[in-house]
């Protein structure tokens, strides 16, 4: 497993709140945050939610490295792949359809989310990494949180996590397309939940 790097936007720390989302255990990515702070609400906060599923396309921007032997871990291509299973490195591209929800006025996804990995090779002896970047929606400067993360489902199964935290962290969409092919291009499936909240509710 790849070690994971975060990076933020605006440099803003703390812990997911339990009640909003269950990160897989297995991470492959970073957080990327722009503003928030640092008192999250309560599940009895909760106005309004929704349930969501995201279809969209990964476009693989880099095959898998082979730069070591496998048997022998050394230096030196051996015609194999150096890693098996979950490869997010390329373009993530998908929408948002909201399936049910509660809110008087039902939510309305952006017409495109889309956001790219990149892979950062082992050149200081601490471990390969990977990198993201946001590419749409994009977020204000201020008052507006963001979250990037791809973990291992396993099988090659690759789980993204997109969080958006917006209108001063009172509305929250949390969206998780999932790509099932590894190792090449494929189509992504998943889904996703939306809520919004008395007060501003951040990780």
């Amino acid at each position: 497993m790849l070690l994971a790097r975060s990076i933020f936007l605006m440099r803003t720390t703390g812990a997911i709140l339990a009640a909003l989302i269950a990160l897989p255990a297995c991470g492959v990515g970073n957080d990327d945050d722009s503003g928030g702070t640092d008192t999250p609400s309560t599940p009895d906060d909760r106005k309004c939610s929704a349930e969501l599923s995201t279809v969209g396309t990964f476009t693989m921007s880099q095959p898998v490295p082979d730069i070591r032997n496998n048997t022998t871990n050394e230096a030196g291509a051996d015609g194999m792949p150096d890693f098996t299973g979950c490869w997010p490195v390329g373009t993530w591209t998908f929408t948002a359809k909201v399936e049910t929800t509660d809110c008087e006025t039902p939510p309305v996804p952006k017409s495109e989310y889309r956001f790219v990995t990149t892979y950062q090779a082992d050149v200081d002896g601490l471990g390969a990494e990977y990198d993201y970047a946001m590419q749409s929606p994009t977020l204000a400067a201020s008052g507006e949180f963001l979250r990037l993360k791809v973990s291992s489902g396993g099988g090659g199964l690759c789980e993204g996590v997109m969080e958006l935290y917006l209108d001063g962290g009172k509305t929250a969409w949390l969206l998780h397309p999932a790509l099932n092919d590894f190792n090449k291009s494929g189509p992504l499936t998943g889904f996703g939940d939306y809520a919004t909240y008395d007060a501003p509710i951040y990780p």
